[in-house]
């Protein structure tokens, strides 16, 4: 079975905008863990743990998504008119391995949302149950 990407143009463009959305996910995230830290009453080690995991699975994402790129570079710059076998064995790879990272990105990101979702959900629970100041009233204090 061969894996061929047709219109690796768009495929670049569109690695693009995942490298910058991985990029701007690392900051907000991080963000939300600073202010976390800077609370004045206890937060548990298993949000602060789940925030670190998900800025962790963020950051290998954007190194495979680079990988992605590069790949989807180099498949768009192949002439394949009149192509040897190896050109061919050459787009058939990196079309593999592009498809490999878009998948490893894929279910990483599923594993994100997940961990976010948990601290989330017990920042809701202890800010409803403390009577903790939200995340914009921190500012005007």
């Amino acid at each position: 079975m061969r894996i061929r990407l047709g219109g690796a143009d768009q495929l670049l463009a569109g690695t693009a905008l995942l490298a910058g959305a991985l990029l701007t996910g690392f900051g907000q995230i991080a963000s939300w863990r600073e202010r976390l830290l800077q609370r004045p009453t206890a937060v548990t080690g298993s949000r602060i743990r789940a925030l670190n995991e998900a800025v962790a699975h963020i950051l290998v994402c954007l190194l495979v998504s680079l990988l992605a790129t590069a790949c989807v570079i180099v498949l768009a710059n192949l002439d394949l008119t009149d192509a040897r076998g190896v050109v061919i064995a050459v787009e058939v790879g990196l079309s593999a391995l592009a498809v490999a990272a878009f998948s490893y990105i894929f279910i990483t990101l599923v594993v994100v949302v997940n961990l976010l979702w948990d601290a989330f959900r017990e920042e809701e629970s202890d800010a409803s149950t403390q009577g903790l100041p939200q995340f914009e009233d921190l500012d005007n204090q």
